[in-house]
């Protein structure tokens, strides 16, 4: 059984772990409408990208160590991939339709 993190979550080990000073309590009255709830999320998030920054630079050293020097690895090929905003889908998906819409119109 695995248990799914809450933004809730993430905010109270931002705190444990970026050391700032915030009693529990207050935590728990926090909305994520809050200023300082929103901060420490986008603290958290930062972090995780640094770390994934790291882990894909390291790998990317061992593939061009390792690999036959054809292709030249960098660490975005091993960093993963933010998904697309909703927005930028739907007019993927509007796009596509319509070159779809206009070929079978041109035949």
């Amino acid at each position: 059984m695995s248990k799914t993190t809450s933004a809730h979550d993430i905010v109270a080990w931002a705190i444990i772990e970026l050391n700032v000073s915030l009693p529990y309590e207050v935590l728990c009255e926090m909305s994520p409408n809050d200023p300082l709830y929103i901060s420490l999320l986008d603290a958290w998030k930062k972090r995780e990208e640094r770390l994934d920054r790291r882990t894909g630079l390291l790998a990317a050293v061992i593939a061009n160590c390792m690999g036959s020097g054809k292709k030249k690895y960098e660490p975005k090929d091993f960093m993963p991939q933010q998904p697309k905003p909703v927005k930028q889908q739907e007019n993927e998906v509007k796009t596509q339709l319509m070159q779809y819409m206009q070929t079978k119109k041109d035949k």
